[in-house]
This record gives C-alpha cells, structure tokens and sequence, in this order.
C-alpha cells in the first residue's frame, strides 16, 4: 500500500498514529503546521520587522523577493545587519533615499547596484552571494536585470543578527522598519540553507515559518514575527484559500 500524500487515517477507535508492518514503521502521521495558511507575502507597514536570529559572516548569502510599497524616509534596509557607513561589518541590502540602491558588504559600502530600478510597487528579486562576490537585482516587473561586483571587499563578523525590513545598526535614525512586502526569504550559511522563511498567517497575523528550522524560532515552533508590539500584515492567502 502506497501511504504517499496520506495526511490521517481513521478508524472507529479513533485517530491512527502510525502503521507499522513486521515490526517496520511505514506510515506516521504527519505534525500538524504552527499556522492557519500560507499567505503570498507578509508586509511591514513602517512599524514592523522580523529578526532572523543569525548573526551574518563572510559566508553569508541570502535571496528575496520583495516589493517597496513607499519611498523610504532616509534609509529603508531590505535585509541588514551592522554598523552604518564605513564599516567592516556592514552586510546587506537597503534603498537609500538620497543614492538609490545599495548593497553592503564590509568594505564594499554603499555599492551601488540597479539605482535606475527603484520603483514603487514592482516586484524585486535578490541574489545576495558572496561565494560568487556579487549581487545580482531582477525587477521582475519590467525585465530588468543589474549586478555589482563586491571584488575583493573585506568582511569582519560584528554581533548583530540580521534584520529583515529593518537594519539592525543600533541607529535609529538611519535603521527602522520600511514599507515592504516579502514573499520569500532564503538564507545561506557557507552555501548551506539556515532560513527557508514563507509567510504565513496565524488567525489574521502575518509570520514567517522557516522550513529549514521548524522546531527553531522565538517559540521552537519555526514561526518568526514582527519583533514590534505591532504585528506584521498577513497579505491574502495563496490559491485563494
């Protein structure tokens, strides 16, 4: 008997827990989901962030895709961590009002990659990979694809953990919670995956559950949310459900 796909099983008694034939396990059932239903994005509405846990090093990538649904006040972090401005230990990626878009990565500050491509309301997609020294930024929206080089940038490891929709710089005038919607997040330590974040909803709150930890996370049940009072906006279900 094939149990692939089986998600319960029944019997007057009551619920199955598992199968086993001769002694061998062949079905289990599976732990139910921390959420209520996967949702196409969860959104910060200038008040909200999610802390990812993870303190980035010089083997630190991640991917996103995300959409900017207002200009930023100064300095609107997608995903950061570090010092602001000429520091080692800068690492990330924000749209900086007075210069467009820039990716940190230690020394390599404030490079600039696809400044023509900031655009309210178009989905963006990221490729943040130092083990190819280089960011590459798709505007999905329009087609348009641009890259940047970190070349031979230095990286020293500072303490804080990565922040997404906010930097977590300690300054607070130049780090806070931007306007954005992330539809996924994906980050690597030395190639391999730490964070596998999906939004998701919980009742009517928006969270992101990470697939690569789901006993991880603030409650040891993979959920990450707004690290605010203020929750994070649940965007509408997926498949319409």
């Amino acid at each position: 008997m094939n149990f692939a796909g089986v998600k319960s099983i029944t019997i007057p008694e009551g619920d199955v827990k598992s199968i086993a034939i001769g002694g061998v396990t062949v079905w289990e059932k599976p732990s139910p989901l921390p959420y209520d239903a996967e949702v196409e994005y969860i959104e910060s509405t200038g008040t909200q962030y999610v802390d990812t846990g993870v303190v980035p090093d010089s083997n630190t990538s991640f991917e996103t895709r995300y959409i900017q649904t207002s200009a930023p006040y100064k300095f609107c972090p997608v995903a950061y961590a570090g010092d602001v401005y000429n520091s080692s230990n800068t690492f990330g990626f924000a749209v900086n009002k007075a210069t467009g878009i820039n990716s940190y990565f230690g020394t390599a500050v404030n490079l600039h990659v696809g400044d023509n491509m900031v655009a309210i309301g178009q989905t963006i997609s990221i490729r943040f990979r130092r083990g190819n020294a280089n960011i590459v930024m798709t505007n999905e929206t329009t087609g348009i694809t641009s890259s940047s080089s970190f070349g031979s940038a230095t990286y020293t490891k500072g303490s804080r953990t990565l922040y997404l929709m906010n930097g977590n710089t300690g300054t607070t005038d130049l780090a806070h919670p931007g306007c954005l919607r992330i539809f996924s997040f994906l980050l690597y330590d030395n190639n391999i995956l730490v964070r596998d974040f999906v939004p998701c909803r919980v009742g009517q709150t928006g969270y992101l559950y990470d697939r690569a930890n789901p006993t991880g996370g603030p409650s040891g049940n993979g959920l990450y949310g707004s690290a605010t009072s203020t929750p994070l906006v649940a965007g509408p279900d997926k498949n319409g459900g």
